[in-house]
């Protein structure tokens, strides 16, 4: 191997590795930055709701609350969030700073990675991806399990690299360790499992590799069956749900896997259920910033997956000219370009075999599948495999370390550009917050003693704005199960079990005319809506009512409230 002047092996620049460690620290800082500002304007939309009841209520579960087993589906999040609050406090800022603070250590923890996998240029190149990539951000402000699942991801493809090059009894151990605690986090990590076999394109010795994969996912699989048991069985229990294949239709099948890769590129193809970063593609239409992101990010990337197409025939034509006697000047050994190659194939076989058997198990369970969400087990390998190809190109474009390195900044800085341009398209789209001003509308009308008919999971919606205002409102929902859950709906399995829903009906509505007796007033929660998917179960409770002397008195539209009055008896009640 023959080195150009100048062009010094990186072991032997120690200088370089002190720039590296401070250029990485002010990547860090900036992520830090980003993930904690504005961390408290967005209110707690209703999965955050539900994962404030998880923490609030972890250590005394209520005997009448929702089912443990459907609710506490992450387990090991819920714990660390816990204890965090302690700290912090059970407030917005309390439960989403731990969000950002996993999101922090995700960016470190795949800089990290990209210096094992590919030295210094990859790793500040996927450091500074991961900082401002606006997926991974918005889910840094969000108080979910998205962040932490996604540190524990990087953490088991390291691994996973690990046991596939040096084949270690202990780096499989660690492996299983790891993917166990990620799969009591989110557990769609199992459909991530069987694409990890494509470990085999950076395997020394592939057969032995496959043996080791083989025994190692076996003992896995065993060692998982107690979780399955206690967790997975009684969350795949809970669907299928209608909003989600509402949603995930609205992608068109053959289109879901393509809008999950564009959604975790720097550009983003964002779904409609991601607020603000839906918002800043339309604050931004227009915009020469955002078109410029575009063209940026898919030029770049166009080059980028040109160089696996060239590859080839590059390394050909260099291993013909050494058997010609032809005299080559390189920096890496063919070895190396080999396995870099080999290492970016891995990263994106992964990618593509686990959203594979994603799409495949939303065929098969409803379909569940949405974009860039519980898909973003995926994320951390394409941002990985990104910053692999972008020092690829740089390596093949010129020989030179500081060539190679303005090259490489070159390309990274026009992919941030389009993560820039979706940011700042994001701050500047205002939140509604409306939540709070509803719950208080509702507390200011509702006395203590009333009581509250909340239909399906209205009531589930105001859960952390009413501990807020400290209001304690006796609530009964309708249908009764959803006293019991607190983000399960299913319409059709209420309409599908006919005896069940006609037993939900009456029993609500007697308890609706003991109240009426006892001198109390009775409120309903959102009053339904003719199109949504819920009004052929909605409609029967209220022609029931009206069948039993009942009307609905509509009191306060925007807050969805209204009065339970029994016809004659009671006054009517003022409209706002």
């Amino acid at each position: 191997m023959t080195y150009e002047q100048g062009d010094i092996p990186q072991a032997n620049r120690p200088a370089s590795r002190v720039s590296v460690t401070v250029a990485l620290m002010v990547i860090i800082v900036i992520a830090a930055w980003i993930r904690s500002d504005q961390l408290t304007d967005r209110e707690l939309w209703f999965d955050e709701s539900c994962t404030f009841y998880a923490v609030n209520h972890l250590l005394d579960w209520p005997a009448d609350g929702p089912d443990p087993q459907r609710e506490l589906a992450h387990i090991p999040y819920f714990f660390l969030l816990h204890a965090w609050t302690r700290l912090t406090g059970e407030t917005a800022w309390g439960l989403r700073s731990f969000s950002a603070l996993m999101g922090v250590l995700g960016v470190l923890a795949l800089g990290a990675i990209g210096h094992k996998l590919g030295g210094r240029r990859v790793a500040l190149a996927t450091a500074a991806l991961a900082a401002l990539n606006p997926l991974h951000v918005y889910y840094s402000q969000e108080a979910r399990v998205y962040t932490m699942w996604v540190v524990e991801m990087s953490l088991a493809l390291l691994l996973l690299y690990q046991a596939a090059r040096m084949q270690g009894l202990r780096w499989w151990i660690a492996y299983c360790v790891v993917v166990w605690i990620t799969v009591a986090t989110h557990y769609y990590t199992l459909l991530w499992l069987p694409a990890t076999a494509t470990a085999a394109l950076i395997a020394k010795n592939r057969s032995r590799f496959a043996r080791q994969w083989l025994i190692a996912h076996v003992v896995l699989a065993v060692c998982l069956l107690p979780l399955a048991y206690l967790l997975i069985i009684p969350l795949a229990q809970g669907g299928p749900k209608m909003w989600l294949r509402e949603m995930w239709l609205s992608y068109r099948p053959a289109l879901a896997i393509p809008k999950s890769l564009w959604a975790m590129l720097p550009s983003g193809g964002y779904p409609s259920y991601l607020g603000s970063l839906t918002g800043a593609a339309e604050v931004a239409a227009g915009n020469l910033g955002q078109a410029f992101g575009l063209v940026s990010l898919w030029g770049a990337t166009a080059v980028t997956a040109a160089v696996i197409l060239t590859l080839t025939v590059t390394s050909q034509s260099g291993s013909v000219a050494k058997r010609e006697g032809i005299h080559v000047v390189v920096s890496d050994s063919d070895d190396e370009s080999t396995h870099r190659l080999q290492v970016a194939l891995f990263l994106f076989g992964s990618v593509l075999a686990f959203l594979l058997f994603a799409f495949a198990y939303s065929l098969l369970a409803g379909p569940k599948y949405i974009v860039a969400r519980y898909d973003l087990a995926a994320w951390p390998a394409i941002t990985l495999g990104l910053a692999m190809l972008v020092d690829v190109l740089a390596r093949r474009c010129h020989s030179g370390q500081l060539q190679r390195s303005a090259i490489c900044a070159t390309i990274t800085a026009m992919l941030l550009a389009c993560s820039m341009t979706t940011l700042a398209g994001a701050r500047s789209v205002h939140p509604q917050n409306s939540a709070t001003e509803r719950a208080r509308r509702i507390a200011s009308a509702v006395a203590s003693d009333d009581l509250v008919i909340s239909m399906a999971m209205y009531r589930w919606f105001m859960t952390y704005e009413w501990h807020q205002l400290e209001f304690r409102p006796h609530v009964v929902s309708f249908p009764q199960a959803h006293d019991r859950q607190l983000c399960w709906d299913n319409p059709e399995a209420e309409l599908a079990d006919q005896e069940s829903l006609a037993a939900d009906i009456a029993s609500v509505t007697e308890r609706i005319h003991r109240s009426f007796a006892d001198g109390r007033r009775v409120w309903l929660l959102a009053h339904g809506d003719p199109t949504g998917p819920r009004w052929p179960v909605d409609s029967r409770f209220f022609a029931a009512l009206h069948a039993s002397g009942i009307d609905i008195q509509l009191h306060d539209e925007w807050a969805g409230l209204a009065q339970l009055t029994s016809r004659g008896q009671c006054e009517q009640p003022t409209t706002e």
